[in-house]
This record gives structure tokens, C-alpha cells and sequence, in this order.
């Protein structure tokens, strides 16, 4: 089974979640703050390692019609520099209307 590592990128932080492929809800790990390219990715390979994971997913803010804002760009610099430094396959993942799937009552 795949283990995936979430990543929430923000300008200050970076929030990092776990989920197996089979499962439709990741959970929480840590928040971790942001330094410069080579110290995010130190933190995400230690976790990678530590949590055996074998593809990163980083949440892309797209604004809510699809379009790549500012932050996306910003987002997709940061993949882009940081991927090399893993070890691990890095995709995307569309996270418009996320936090209203996570909290929607089931």
C-alpha cells in the first residue's frame, strides 16, 4: 500500500499529513516552519523516512474558478526546487474547497 506524505505549503509554514492510498482521510502530523529550499527538504526527507513514505503530495491553491493565482505560482517554484532534493515523487493535488470537505458532516 502507498503512503503518502500531504503537504500544506504556506508562506510561513508547512503542514505535513499522513494517508495510505486505500484511505479517504490523511491525519494530521505536524507543522514544521519554513526555512530556505535545502532545510524543507531536510524536514521532509527525516519525515519521509521516519513515517515510510513513498510519494509527496503538495496541495496546489488554485483559485476557486481553476486559475494559477500568485500562490500557486509561488507553490510550483517551490516544487519545482525542492522535488530534486527528495529522493521521492512529488505530485500536485488541487485543494480548492478542502477545508470544506474536511469539516462537511458525513
Amino acid at each position: 500500500m502507498t503512503r503518502l506524505l500531504g503537504v500544506d505549503l504556506g508562506e510561513r509554514r508547512i503542514g505535513l499529513a499522513v494517508a495510505d492510498e486505500a484511505e479517504p482521510t490523511a491525519r494530521a502530523l505536524a507543522t514544521v516552519r519554513r526555512r530556505d529550499i535545502e532545510r524543507d527538504a531536510a524536514t521532509l526527507r527525516e519525515v519521509a523516512g521516519e513515517q515510510r513514505i513513498d510519494r509527496i503530495v503538495v496541495g496546489m491553491p488554485l483559485n476557486t474558478d481553476g486559475s494559477v493565482g500568485p500562490q500557486a505560482v509561488a507553490t510550483r517554484a517551490w516544487i519545482t526546487a525542492v522535488s530534486p532534493l527528495l529522493g521521492l515523487p512529488v505530485s500536485e493535488r488541487d485543494e480548492r474547497y478542502s477545508s470544506q470537505r474536511a469539516t462537511a458532516p458525513r
